[in-house]
């Protein structure tokens, strides 16, 4: 990513798109992808469970659906690893795995792609989430074959 935010300032007429800090992403979940999710669940949302990358998804998401019902559940789901899931849940930014003296180059390695921070965005920060959970690597291989079956 810093990679081609340099290129992307040397060269003339370049964009940086920096999705996990503008917050035009956090806009087209809010404008499209919740939206979407509102309609065709005809208005019966009782809950949101959604991982986070960019945080876009579950900030725009979130907040649109709360718009609708503050009954709405929203829940974060978090591979190991991740500092989400305590920011979540104790308003820190801190997993074991990131430590003092503990801390390594990649300290949990998953297969869900594109989740799991251990950073705070500009777009998750916007987030309104209930509560985190972890997810392991098979738990979501799991779910998403019950997924497809259903």
């Amino acid at each position: 990513m810093r990679v081609a935010e340099a290129l992307a300032l040397q060269e003339p007429g370049s964009l940086f798109a920096n999705q996990f800090e503008t917050l035009s992403n956090l806009k087209a979940h809010y404008e499209g992808t919740g939206p979407e999710i509102w309609d065709q669940m005809g208005g019966r949302v009782d809950a949101f469970v959604c991982g986070a990358g960019t945080g876009g998804t579950i900030a725009g998401v979130s907040g649109f659906l709360r718009e609708r019902s503050n009954k709405v559940k929203i829940y974060l789901v978090d591979p190991k690893g991740s500092s989400l899931l305590n920011r979540v849940r104790y308003g820190v930014l801190y997993t074991s795995e990131e430590a003092e003296t503990f801390r390594v180059k990649h300290p949990y390695d998953t297969i869900i792609e594109g989740v799991g921070l251990n950073r705070l965005t500009a777009n998750f920060e916007r987030a309104h989430i209930d509560w985190a959970f972890h997810c392991s690597d098979q738990e979501a291989v799991n779910m998403s074959r019950f997924v497809l079956r259903h």
